[in-house]
């Protein structure tokens, strides 16, 4: 890839996935069963407190090449029915329905994930009518994960578009490879005068744009290692933390449930998980009826954890939990509509545990998460 252009300066700005467009461009977007909640939750709850061990650098991409500097503002807004902003990413990290250490996958892996949008959130194609905003994910090392991708969707060369050809305005998508460089674009809201061949038209210099600079970056000579004394996790093996046993009797639950892995398809998310090891694990019954809960793991993610806690650290409480070492924690909270995720620092790897059983049964999800998280401390830490 030919390296020409000027050193930019490094962008901090990750991205989580739009889902209003999984149905559209096949990019292996799977539901995610609960979110983790917002920072509504009891006043007793207490800040997490600061790492005790100095972290290395945050992952930088592979490229210097920031958000803003990929693509401008005039780019943006030009292909889009209304003007956008590039959302930080603190903002922008709380929209989607996949927050979560795996949503952190892309840039752990050294790739670019920028958000340009009118901060609507992305849920469905039936909510997303007001969405107005281009997504853009870049990977490297992405020659195999895009063959294996381009023989699974049957992609004649290295491009695939897809547009909603229901709605003039509604969601597009792009994933075009060049070198060894997978570029994906996501765009709603986009200018409906001029029909689909517009459209695809608007999608394509949007693309073209993005490898160009990508292209003209400086590379990145800085590689990420996670910090020393990080304890090796298999997170891509859902039963690495707990059994599914163990989840039934927390949950009290009668029958067999299956710790199901998300491999995220043939696609550029399923391809960052593998780079990072990061695949969640939902869980589910024989019968395919998802629980509301699951397990997400991002190896070596502490950094990821401590920009998650900078961006919204409202309710967390602090949470014993028998075997954690020093340089470990445990942080819960819950919504009122009893939506609750305990964050564990296990080993500088960060562990996610959610579960949602409604608004009366909150007692007993705190408990039960309690009771995971000691699980996966001691299988883990012993």
């Amino acid at each position: 890839m030919p390296l020409t252009r000027g050193r930019h300066t490094r962008s901090t700005v990750i991205l989580v996935a739009a889902s209003v467009l999984c149905g559209i461009a096949a990019t292996g977007c799977a539901s995610s069963p609960t979110a983790p909640p917002s920072g509504n939750s009891p006043a007793s709850a207490e800040p997490a407190p600061e790492p005790s061990v100095a972290l290395p650098p945050d992952p930088q991409p592979f490229v210097d090449l920031d958000c803003a500097d990929m693509l401008t503002a005039a780019e943006v807004d030009a292909a889009l029915r209304n003007p956008v902003r590039l959302l930080p990413a603190v903002q922008w990290r709380e929209l989607g329905s996949n927050a979560g250490p795996a949503s952190f996958a892309v840039r752990q892996s050294g790739g670019l994930e920028c958000e340009w949008s009118n901060g609507q959130p992305a849920v469905n194609d039936s909510a997303s009518k007001d969405q107005v905003g281009i997504v853009v994910r870049v990977l490297p090392n992405a020659a195999d994960h895009w063959s294996r991708y381009a023989d699974y969707y049957s992609v004649d060369g290295t491009e695939k578009l897809g547009c909603d050809t229901a709605d003039p305005s509604g969601p597009c998508s792009i994933d075009s490879l060049f070198e060894d460089t997978w570029v994906q674009v996501a765009a709603w809201g986009l200018d409906g005068n001029g029909g689909q061949a517009a459209r695809a038209a608007a999608m394509r210099r949007i693309a073209d744009t993005v490898r160009r600079s990508v292209a003209a970056a400086d590379a990145n000579a800085s590689t990420w290692s996670p910090p020393p004394g990080t304890i090796p996790v298999a997170a891509h093996r859902c039963d690495e933390f707990f059994s599914s046993t163990d989840v039934t009797a927390a949950l009290d639950l009668t029958g067999k449930l299956y710790l199901s892995g998300m491999d995220g398809g043939e696609s550029l998310i399923g391809a960052a998980w593998i780079d990072a090891n990061a695949r969640p694990c939902p869980w589910a019954t024989p019968d395919g009826l998802g629980i509301r809960g699951g397990l997400r793991v991002l190896p070596g993610g502490e950094w990821a954890w401590n920009i998650t806690r900078a961006a919204d650290s409202a309710g967390y409480a602090t949470v014993a939990i028998p075997g954690l070492a020093p340089e470990d924690g445990a942080y819960m909270r819950c919504s009122p509509a009893g939506n609750c995720t305990v964050e564990i620092v296990l080993g500088h790897n960060w562990v996610q545990i959610y579960l949602d059983q409604g608004a009366d049964r909150v007692g007993p999800t705190r408990s039960a998460l309690r009771t995971l998280a000691a699980k996966a401390v001691s299988s883990v830490r012993t």
